[in-house]
């Protein structure tokens, strides 16, 4: 019944591929692929495609942060302003909690008026902040919620200052390589990444090639390449207390919305 519910669905939006998991009580039950990973070249999507995954990656940021928490290197309290030099005046009560619940007020740097101009541009981290900077706060923090790129990105520049590490490579070290996600890595398009899906955009109906968009513009807000297998390994360790104890993972708390 999945596979015709699926199969009817690609077809009205006209999807060509993609992959799926399902997992129940901790263990999957389906991990498949469907439709194509290239047309051009007729690779089937399968378990193993390794797809652009945007700002699910957001939640590897946030236990990145949530260990350091953990471990008492770093408070929910802290100020970004004590770990990040050179922030605007009005940033400078936003803390790290703010942030994880997305209650900080900072402009996403995606609502920024010209960002799809510059998506195809290699920017630096000061240039991809300079497009909000310069504005007001949205509303005070901890006031309301309103979902925020720059938070996130913020947080990958708090990551590297504590920890001495590129925020790919703590990455990689403390929660890729222990949980056996081996084909999850930072998005870089010039790398060979085994069956790295291709990427399409559906204008006026008609399948295209997606245009070149830089990972600089996504970075520790969403710059991550995964499969769905992996994906599974992502749910399980977060389900079974593998990097994160259950108190910090539980819902009741407002730090881990992501």
């Amino acid at each position: 019944m999945i596979d015709d519910y699926i199969q009817a669905a690609m077809t009205q939006n006209q999807i060509p591929g993609l992959s799926v998991a399902v997992v129940q009580e901790g263990e999957p039950v389906l991990v498949k692929g469907y439709g194509l990973a290239n047309i051009e070249h007729s690779v089937p999507a399968t378990e193993h495609t390794v797809y652009e995954i945007a700002s699910v990656g957001k939640t590897f940021t946030a236990t990145a942060i949530m260990m350091l928490v953990e471990k008492r290197i770093i408070s929910l309290e802290d100020a970004i302003a004590d770990y990040l030099d050179c922030l605007p005046p009005a940033w400078q009560n936003v803390t790290i909690g703010h942030i994880l619940s997305h209650q900080s007020g900072i402009p996403s740097y995606t609502d920024a008026p010209n960002y799809w101009e510059i998506t195809h541009l290699n920017l630096s981290k000061s240039e991809i902040l300079a497009l909000v900077t310069h504005l007001p706060l949205k509303f005070q923090p901890g006031e309301f919620s309103a979902y925020d790129n720059t938070g996130y990105y913020l947080l990958g520049l708090i990551l590297e200052k504590v920890t001495g590490q590129s925020y790919g490579n703590l990455l990689q070290e403390g929660i890729f390589a222990p949980l056996g996600m081996n084909a999850t890595v930072m998005n870089d398009p010039k790398d060979i990444v085994l069956h790295r899906a291709a990427g399409y955009r559906l204008p006026n109906s008609k399948l295209v090639n997606k245009p070149y968009y830089s990972p600089s513009v996504t970075y520790s807000a969403g710059g991550q390449l995964s499969s769905v297998e992996d994906m599974v390994k992502w749910e399980q360790a977060l389900c079974r207390e593998t990097l994160l104890k259950q108190s910090t993972l539980d819902p009741g708390q407002t730090h881990l919305i992501y």
